[in-house]
């Protein structure tokens, strides 16, 4: 098994398109070949950023399964998404509780607004946007426009990671309030303010993992985050 676990996400049935034409059923210790690195999944030490990435990536949804892979020699296509040729899927992880939950919302802004932190050289912006709330939705949104009209004026523009988390939040209010989301492809299987929270995390370009467990951790609990964290010996 590699040092950092690998994870494929699939449909309810066990299933996944490969190269968007080829349909793989997965199962306890089945394995997979292909010609070349085709078969995407994540490299990652936390079993929840599968599910804060999917809305960019497979596009799932939240009743997608989660299963625990092994990958020889995977291709890295950014810190924490791979490729390969070969996976084999050990066993399926258990959903995280809170995805498609009362916290789903909170989460993956949280994990937007964190990874947004990383792209601002400046600790005091850092700081407001990792402790940002975001129970108050419309306020969250005005703060993080403030946010954004400072950072512009600071460094001559406000980093593209905050401006999607930005968007994220602004979306997401607007979806609490009853309004209608924005017809796009992305909103197919998630609300729009999923896929932008998404490319604010990965906008970041760093290890997202520390982050989506602390998104987790801050908007649900240290309980229910460490019922599904998984053990170093994995």
């Amino acid at each position: 098994m590699n040092s950092v676990p690998c994870w494929l996400l699939t449909d309810p049935s066990g299933a996944s398109l490969i190269e968007g034409r080829m349909w793989r059923r997965w199962g306890r210790s089945v394995t997979h070949r292909e010609a070349g690195p085709v078969i995407a999944g994540y490299a990652c030490d936390s079993p929840h950023l599968p599910y804060l990435l999917d809305p960019i990536h497979d596009r799932l949804g939240v009743t997608a399964r989660l299963w625990l892979a092994e990958v020889p020699a995977p291709l890295h296509l950014d810190p924490n998404r791979i490729r390969g040729a070969a996976w084999t899927t050990w066993d399926e992880w258990e959903r995280p509780a809170w995805v498609a939950g009362v916290a789903d919302v909170r989460v993956r802004l949280r994990l937007a607004l964190m990874a947004s932190a990383e792209a601002h050289p400046h600790p005091s912006f850092r700081a407001r946007l990792r402790n940002l709330p975001v129970a108050d939705l419309k306020t969250a949104a005005v703060r993080l426009e403030k946010i954004c009209a400072d950072a512009a004026a600071l460094i001559g523009r406000a980093p593209q990671a905050i401006c999607l988390a930005a968007m994220a939040v602004r979306l997401a209010a607007r979806r609490e309030s009853g309004e209608p989301d924005l017809a796009d492809i992305p909103a197919r299987k998630y609300p729009l303010h999923a896929w932008y929270a998404a490319m604010a995390a990965a906008c970041a370009c760093t290890d997202l993992s520390p982050l989506a467990d602390a998104a987790v951790r801050q908007e649900c609990g240290r309980a229910m985050s460490a019922a599904v964290t998984m053990e170093a010996t994995v």
